[in-house]
């Protein structure tokens, strides 16, 4: 509601017939927030510029904090965004507010506009409403109001930050000009590095006014929950925490990486996964010292600084192994939740899971020398990178090199993930070249590969087929496994079982792709299952199980890597849709079809395939028709024979066709790909499934009727037309 109409004309105009880039930004109560750009990369949104809102309505083109995804304004900062931006309020460290994404001249504009404007007064004030408001200053500003007591009215003012009590009476509607400004200019903003109870002295607080509608350097570390970006300013080259007089609470470090030398040095290995993924941690004698030294250092320090209030990606800082009870210099890789992070010890080579409780930072000085741990490939393996290893192999190489003195050569470089990493021989110290140990043990190396498993044959039309029904999916779908396979299904399982009966030693993948082919472990019976990635999550993935239809989301940490002797049976579901002759299936179809087919053996006739992996068939159950079966239930009603040519219209008593509504048989999670047919506002739009199933079934829909109506079959309507009607 609210919406002008030219938005929606305008909305209508510029969707029909086209496609478009959808990012999600953000997902509130079930509904997403979303960028649309076109084929041109120019967002949607954008196209909006200048449209009018509606009098007395919330400005579309402006977006409410308290409605938004985000504190922090209509757009959201997301960690590593940097760029320059105006300070413009300062309250406390955990809250100010800077000018993002506008210039001077964006100011002036609205400034100038709300100066020119005529005074159009707001008949009602009310909490959430948009206005424009005189502050104190006897300049008009953007405003949003927040509260009303009596005649006052608590105003924001969006681009600012700031907020006053102004008259209700003397608040005035936006100017449909300022809709060129799409967001708050103002976005609040927390400083990196101070906790909820950090205080502000009264020079800081002075010193912080000083550099207010100053120009800074802002960049994000991290974000709240609620969206607010916490962020480092830097003012003139300067940080703004250290302006204030908290530098000493956690200063802004980084940590240089290590390296390795062409000629040869000792090294220890503490972390090996694989041939392609170890560390060599430096250890002669000038090192040892130089470890030792920072080691007393850094536990007098831990033991006197205080906690850290955030903890971002890549962080350098310092952390308590509780293994050893001794601090390390770390780099965190993994926030886990509001407590807990993995932490990489750079000086090691190890990961350990720490408590925020057991991390400090560090200082300046603590961040020399460069980290003493350094990633390597074993010389002779590089072109494996990517290689999944048998376990043999990984085991093999642990124990000739994890917590041995050996000696490294740097002899090249590689690309891992992006990063180079130093391509290393190793020697033991009898001089024994370690990848020709590793070679002679004859350890096979799995060539790398991306599973895949092809599609089960669908049966040809007319044909009969025995099925056991696996999943029901719909009212009138289920997917179903051939009989003439299930002993081949059953040994596989058998097998999965088997092969994955140790967790502890299966390799997860490195990434998660969509598409790709896994071994998942399902969540009800805990047993091990083939399964392909339909959607990723930081955590987590829906996984649609291969051989029976269901689709679970499974833990990120309970889905491995597939083996390829797993990949050499056919998906075993297949999906069947219940030959219903054009019926109209009730909502409680689905119940029947589960009671009738459930982990049932069926057997099919096979009405058509679309060759895309769906047939249409007639089923038959314990001798039962299911079809006939929901007709007589009143699950599915068929439709009656066309009138004739001569008839004087529907016979008395009749009642009106239905049509069954295709949104009405859609479940939570479904994907389907469609087009819009129709698009009436924001919040009323039209999709027709864009498939070739549907596409061909409109097809024939339309000839059908066609021939038909156009034959003597047209029947004219005498009786009177009511909403809801079919025709």
């Amino acid at each position: 509601s609210g919406w002008h109409e030219a938005v929606c004309d305008r909305l209508v105009e510029i969707v029909s017939e086209n496609t478009f880039l959808m990012e999600v930004k953000s997902v509130q109560s079930g509904q997403l927030l979303v960028l649309l750009t076109n084929d041109a990369g120019q967002s949607l949104s954008d196209s909006f510029i200048g449209v009018a809102p509606s009098a007395g309505a919330p400005a579309p083109a402006v977006e409410s904090p308290s409605d938004s995804p985000s504190s922090s304004g209509g757009k959201l900062y997301s960690a590593g965004f940097s760029d320059t931006a105006t300070l413009s309020m300062f309250l406390v460290p955990q809250c100010f507010f800077v000018q993002m994404n506008c210039t001077a001249d964006d100011l002036k504009q609205i400034m100038d506009t709300l100066a020119s404007s005529e005074t159009d007064y707001l008949q009602s004030a009310e909490v959430g409403v948009w206005c424009a408001a005189c502050a104190s200053d006897s300049m008009w500003y953007r405003g949003h109001v927040t509260d009303v007591t009596g005649d006052k009215a608590t105003v924001e003012f969006i681009d600012y930050g700031f907020s006053e009590d102004v008259e209700v009476g003397s608040l005035s509607e936006l100017p449909a000009g300022l809709c060129t400004v799409r967001e708050p200019l103002a976005v609040s903003c927390r400083l990196h590095g101070v906790s909820e109870d950090t205080e502000l002295s009264a020079q800081g607080y002075a010193s912080a006014e000083a550099v207010c509608e100053k120009q800074v350097h802002v960049t994000v570390k991290s974000t709240l929950d609620d969206g607010t970006p916490v962020v480092e300013v830097l003012v003139d080259g300067r940080s703004l925490i250290d302006i204030i007089g908290l530098s000493a609470e956690q200063p802004s470090v980084q940590l240089q990486a290590g390296s390795l030398s062409a000629q040869p040095c000792k090294v220890m290995i503490n972390q090996c996964v694989s041939p392609v993924d170890f560390w060599c941690k430096k250890c002669d004698d000038e090192q040892a010292g130089v470890y030792s030294n920072m080691d007393d250092s850094l536990a007098r320090h831990c033991a006197q600084a205080p906690g850290v209030n955030q903890a971002a990606v890549d962080d350098a800082c310092a952390v308590l192994s509780r293994q050893d009870n001794r601090w390390y210099r770390a780099r965190i890789v993994q926030v886990i939740d509001a407590s807990t992070v993995t932490a990489s010890l750079v000086d090691v080579g190890t990961t350990v899971t720490v408590s925020k409780a057991d991390i400090r930072a560090l200082t300046p000085q603590l961040a020399q020398p460069a980290t003493l741990a350094v990633k390597c490939v074993l010389s002779g393996y590089e072109k494996c990178v990517g290689v999944e290893f048998d376990a043999a192999i990984r085991q093999t190489l642990s124990g000739l090199v994890k917590g041995k003195q050996l000696y490294a050569t740097v002899q090249g470089m590689c690309e891992v993930s992006g990063t180079s990493v130093p391509v290393v021989q190793l020697l033991d110290v009898n001089k024994v070249i370690i990848s020709d140990t590793l070679k002679a043990t004859s350890a096979p190396i799995l060539p790398p590969h991306t599973p895949t498993i092809a599609a089960v044959k669908l049966p040809a039309t007319g044909l009969q087929t025995g099925v056991i029904v696996s999943f029901i999916q719909s009212s009138s779908s289920f997917w179903c496994q051939p009989i003439k396979t299930a002993d081949d299904l059953i040994d596989l399982q058998a097998d999965l079982a088997d092969s994955y009966a140790d967790l502890a030693s299966a390799a997860h993948p490195e990434s998660l792709t969509v598409g790709m082919c896994v071994a998942a472990v399902y969540e009800e019976d805990g047993g091990m299952y083939r399964g392909e990635v339909q959607r990723v999550t930081p955590r987590t993935a829906d996984i649609f199980f291969l051989d029976y239809g269901d689709m679970k989301t499974v833990k990120n940490s309970e889905i491995y890597t597939l083996l390829p002797q797993f990949t050499t049976l056919p998906r075993q579901a297949m999906l069947c849709s219940v030959n219903t002759c054009g019926a109209v299936v009730s909502d409680d179809a689905q119940l029947h079809l589960e009671e009738l087919c459930a982990d049932k053996q069926c057997q099919l006739t096979i009405v058509s395939n679309d060759g895309r992996g769906v047939v249409c068939a007639d089923v038959v159950v314990d001798d039962q028709n299911v079809s006939s079966v929901l007709q007589s239930r009143g699950a599915v009603q068929l439709p009656s024979s066309p009138p004739a040519a001569d008839s004087a219209g529907p016979a008395e008593g009749s009642t009106t066709t239905e049509i069954a509504d295709y949104g009405s048989i859609l479940q939570a999670g479904e994907v389907h790909t469609v087009r819009i047919v129709e698009a009436i506002s924001p919040e009323e739009i039209y999709v027709q499934r864009a498939d070739v199933q549907t596409d061909n079934a409109l097809a024939d829909l339309l000839e059908a009727m066609n021939v038909f109506y156009n034959s003597g079959g047209l029947v004219a309507v005498e009786e009177t037309i009511v909403e809801g009607a079919c025709f």
